[in-house]
């Protein structure tokens, strides 16, 4: 009787599928384990910030039934509020308001409760040895690495889905709801991935922790510089904060800028600023009997020469040259220069 043995390159093939199927199935229970471990605590956070989401929109529309005016609107915008909470951006409804006000909150407990997660796995089951029985197996450290990201990933994606179902169902526009979801859920990703890489530098979880949450409060300190002074806006760029400010949900619905600032006067803060010095831009108007072109006052009227260009001299100061395409100087110049003598009533006479 003949006996045949496999050569060794079948043995080597049918090690390798084994191994391979080894793998996806050590894998797959090891994601499951993870799941049951963050799936309580996710769940939780999902239904506090939901709840948050409504307490926040019901009180607005208990505070404001008919929506905020204007002078309302500016008591939001002071420098305090503007470093604790940001710059405020479409605050007239309860869901931008919502975006605004409890957004700060929400981004730093997502961020809180992915630091704690993403340390507690990459390296606080690792210091228990809890890790070891599965790493006994077939199950190599990257690819456990690599679930226990991913799983934490998807908890990030449960409480986004929840924030943007609570926007939607209570009327404030599912557009506007899904973009601060996804956005809170994106900043929980980032801060995972701190502590993840926190948790690979470090050879206990304390220290992870701590680097972890030390960068977590350099950036929140640099978004409080950023949002200090309107000079220093560009600062928002190097810091995670910032870039959650940028991305304003529910900015489609404030009030429509004029277009006779100049390119200058197109950021935020420079329009408040040229407000704020009353050096508000005018509105389009044909040019009087008087002859003087639109954003000349009436105290300095002058004629328009063919070709010239309109300069904005409502009001003199800074501010004016934020309004206009030239200085202050020379707009006050050229406005007396070329202005009738008028008579004390500011009347131009004949």
């Amino acid at each position: 009787m003949t006996t045949t043995l496999p050569l060794p390159h079948h043995r080597h093939a049918a090690a390798r599928t084994q191994g391979v199927h080894g793998v996806q199935g050590s894998a797959t229970t090891t994601a499951r384990l993870v799941v049951r471990l963050l799936a309580r605590g996710t769940l939780v956070l999902a239904a506090a910030l939901s709840a948050y989401v409504l307490l926040e929109i019901l009180s607005f529309r208990a505070a404001y039934p008919q929506g905020t005016s204007t002078a309302q609107l500016a008591l939001f915008d002071t420098p305090a509020i503007r470093m604790l909470q940001g710059p405020p951006h479409g605050v007239g409804t309860a869901g931008g308001f919502t975006a605004w006000d409890g957004g700060w909150f929400m981004g730093a407990t997502v961020a809180v409760w992915a630091l704690l997660v993403s340390t507690r796995l990459l390296r606080g089951e690792e210091d228990v040895d809890r890790v070891a029985p599965l790493l006994a197996g077939p199950l190599p450290a990257r690819t456990l690495a690599a679930v226990q990201v991913g799983v934490v990933t998807a908890g990030c994606a449960v409480v986004a889905a929840a924030v943007a179902v609570t926007f939607g169902v209570l009327g404030e526009g599912w557009t506007g709801g899904t973009l601060f979801a996804l956005t809170v859920g994106g900043f929980a990703a980032f801060w995972a991935g701190v502590g993840a890489v926190c948790a690979q530098a470090f050879d206990n979880r304390r220290r992870a922790l701590s680097a972890g949450a030390g960068v977590f409060g350099l950036a929140y300190v640099l978004r409080l510089v950023a949002n200090s002074n309107a000079d220093r806006e560009g600062l928002r760029a190097l810091t995670p904060w910032g870039w959650m400010d940028a991305v304003e949900p529910y900015a489609a619905q404030r009030p429509a800028r004029s277009s006779h600032c100049g390119p200058a006067a197109r950021s935020s803060a420079r329009w408040r600023s040229c407000s704020a010095d009353g050096a508000t831009p005018p509105a389009r108007s044909s040019p009087g009997p008087t002859g003087a072109p639109p954003g000349c006052s009436a105290s300095a009227p002058r004629r328009r020469s063919p070709g010239a260009r309109a300069v904005a001299c409502s009001s003199p100061g800074p501010s004016a040259s934020r309004c206009g395409r030239q200085s202050s100087a020379a707009c006050s110049a050229r406005c007396s220069t070329s202005s009738p003598p008028t008579t004390p009533t500011g009347v131009p006479s004949r």
